[in-house]
């Protein structure tokens, strides 16, 4: 089974507790594991530099905003897929909501069938578990996938001019945009242009030059 990425959603085998790194107190080991006996996904997150090598931390945002961390053995993965499509989450989306998620697939749209719009945070969790976690305070987070084969600089500074457009209405639009080689940056970050930025990967965390994120495939 492959390495989840971070933001993919992730199943563990029914017996996960056994391949716990580190104990979780016994108020957050139960809140787990009633989201797990629901058939529950957690999400992808990013490894401490500490790690052992076959170590896996996954998370989980509960209603109310309340945050769980957890490291596990890789043994303990059951299954991994993708974040979800936001056009798999529109109709938990609030109603006030979809007009600009729409806007923002056809933007994906015409910038090319390479252009994947994957959601994260709090409407994916949302869809996931029925449950309320939109708030009138909450943004839109977005996982923005280009496909590596034969992109160019273009098809990257439409996708970022036209979210720019976009800017100014509700939800906030925010989130990252995924490189080929399956790392991420703030996508509002990469819209400003600075000389280096901040890459994010399961393992990794550094500052990379704007050229390389740019340079076609």
């Amino acid at each position: 089974m492959r390495w989840p990425e971070r933001h993919d959603r992730v199943w563990l085998r029914p017996d996960w507790p056994q391949w716990l790194r580190t104990p979780l107190p016994p108020a957050e080991a139960a809140a787990l594991g009633d989201w797990l006996g629901a058939g529950l996904p957690l999400a992808g997150a990013r490894n401490a530099p500490h790690d052992a090598a076959d170590t896996v931390r996954l998370g989980l945002t509960l209603p109310g905003r309340r945050r769980l961390g957890v490291a596990l053995g890789h043994a303990a993965l059951a299954r991994i897929a993708p974040p979800l499509a936001l056009a798999e989450v529109l109709d938990s989306a609030p109603v006030s909501w979809r007009a600009r998620a729409r806007a923002v697939l056809d933007l994906a749209g015409f910038c090319g069938a390479g252009v994947q719009v994957q959601v994260y945070g709090s409407l994916s969790w949302q869809h996931l578990s029925g449950t309320a976690y939109v708030t009138p305070d909450s943004d839109l987070d977005l996982l923005l996938c280009i496909d590596g084969s034969g992109r160019s600089n273009g098809d990257i500074l439409s996708l970022l001019a036209g979210l720019t457009a976009l800017e100014g209405g509700t939800p906030r639009l925010d989130g990252e945009l995924r490189l080929p080689d399956g790392s991420d940056v703030a996508w509002r970050e990469l819209a400003a242009r600075p000389p280096k930025l901040l890459v994010r990967s399961r393992s990794t965390l550094g500052f990379r030059p704007l050229a390389e994120l740019l340079a076609p495939a």
